[in-house]
Formats: structure tokens, C-alpha cells, sequence
């Protein structure tokens, strides 16, 4: 079994201020490491950042904060650089070529820090090298990648593997993931890929949103990819599989019709 690498500290409530007020959460004090945690009652966690400030998020609004940076992104934003920025401005943390913040417990109430220097990666990277041919190779490529990360990251979180579609009965549940979780996590997967150029093919884009109650579907979101030739987007979403299952990679337009 092959391991995901981790440097964080155990799944425990981050020690801090806890500010009145049953839907609060604790407040991390201003620290330079990462932090992981939840919060009482399994509302938000304060979010960990590369910058020293701290700014703390109830569910809701984390979640809105989320939607709406999915759904004001501009087509200046519509490049590897603006899902990176996508990321810190909703709350997340960016990948690094050597690390991933893995968000789980649903709304990124929980997080764990993995590398990229074990087995796992090595076995993506091969997939992907193996998908250089066309873009087409390169999409089939990525959903036996995707099936890798889901897989090995289940196994490292131990627990009950992730549930699809997230039922709501198991929000804030340790390695649970909600659609805002795997939306953020295959975007860092897909940046990682890129800066180590083993997605050629492909640009990084914006995650994006459907389904706003008022049309009569649940809010959903999905990472989202490019084809660098002629611009067409894909979107990139694992939510409705278990872990290791097999990704829906296709066409956005198509995607945003569903559900």
C-alpha cells in the first residue's frame, strides 16, 4: 500500500481564541506554519493562509465566498495564475510543487498536508507521460490520475473512504469531502501537474458553479481545464464517485446542464 507523505499535526480543534457564540469557531493565532483542525461544533475552521493574517469563515460563509469568486472570475482570471489566485481568495491554500493542503470534513472544515514525493505521485506522473500524444491522451491520462490522488488519498485519511456525492448526514466527518472540497483538491492536483509539466496539453482554469436553488438544482462545483489549441473547457469532477472511481471529464457546457 502506498503511503501520501504528511507533515501535519494530528486532526485535532486548533488551540486559540474561541469568539462568543454557538456557530463560532477558534480563532488561530498569526503563525507561519500551517495549521489543521475544525471547529466546535464542526462549523469552520479558521482558514490557514501563505500570509500571516488569519480571517475566520462560518460554513455559510465560506461557502458563499466560494460561489461567488466561481461565479465573478473574469477571463483575465482564466489561466493557471488565476486558479492559484482563485484559491487564496476564496480561503484555501495553493499547492506547492512539493506539497498539496488536502480539504476535507466538507467547506474545508479539515485539513492535512501532503507531498508529492512518494509513490502515489510517481505513478500519476507516469500516467501522465503516458497521455502526451493529444489532448484527447492527455484527458484519458488525467482521469487515471484522478482515480490515483482519490484512492491514495482515502487510504491516507483512514476512516470510512469518502462518500459520493456528500451526503449531508456526514458533514464535518474526518475524510469526508463535500463538492467544495474535491473542487479545491483537484485544482491543486491539476497545478501541480501543470508546473511540473506533466499536463502539456491543458491549462488550469477557474473552478466553476451551477445550480443556484432558485432554478431548481443544488449548488455544485467543479474544477475546470482547457484544451491549449482551441480554448475548449472541461470540466473535471470526481464528486459523484467513490474514491479510485473514475472521474466525469467532460465538456463544461455540457456539465453545466446537468444536475
Amino acid at each position: 500500500m502506498d503511503e501520501i507523505g504528511s507533515h501535519n499535526r494530528p486532526d485535532q480543534p486548533v488551540a486559540g481564541r474561541r469568539l462568543g457564540g454557538r456557530r463560532s469557531c477558534w480563532l488561530v493565532p498569526a503563525s507561519p506554519a500551517l495549521e489543521t483542525g475544525r471547529c466546535r461544533f464542526s462549523q469552520r475552521a479558521a482558514h490557514d493562509r501563505p500570509n500571516p493574517d488569519v480571517e475566520l469563515m462560518t460554513p455559510t460563509r465560506f461557502t458563499l465566498t466560494v460561489l461567488l469568486t466561481t461565479i465573478s472570475a473574469t477571463p483575465a482570471l482564466a489561466l493557471g495564475e488565476g486558479a492559484r489566485a482563485w484559491m487564496s481568495d476564496a480561503g484555501y491554500v495553493p499547492p506547492t510543487t512539493a506539497r498539496l493542503v488536502v480539504c476535507h470534513g466538507y467547506g474545508c472544515t479539515r485539513r492535512e498536508v501532503i507531498t508529492t514525493d512518494t509513490d502515489w505521485f510517481a505513478r500519476i506522473g507516469a500516467a501522465m507521460r503516458a497521455g502526451r500524444t493529444s489532448p484527447r491522451a492527455e484527458r484519458e491520462a488525467l482521469r487515471a490520475a484522478i482515480r490515483i490522488y482519490t484512492a491514495s488519498l482515502s487510504r491516507h485519511l483512514g476512516g470510512e473512504p469518502d462518500a459520493a456525492k456528500s451526503p449531508p448526514s456526514l458533514s464535518g466527518v474526518h475524510g469526508q469531502m463535500d463538492c467544495l472540497d474535491v473542487s479545491a483538491n483537484t485544482t491543486s492536483l491539476l497545478l501541480v501537474l501543470k508546473d511540473r509539466g506533466l499536463m502539456v496539453h491543458h491549462n488550469v482554469e477557474v473552478p466553476v458553479s451551477r445550480g443556484f436553488f432558485f432554478d431548481g438544482r443544488y449548488p455544485h462545483t467543479t474544477a475546470v481545464i482547457s484544451d491549449t489549441s482551441g480554448g475548449m473547457t472541461w470540466a473535471v469532477d470526481p464528486w459523484s464517485q467513490m474514491p479510485g472511481g473514475n472521474p466525469e471529464v467532460v465538456p463544461l457546457e455540457r456539465w453545466k446542464q446537468e444536475g
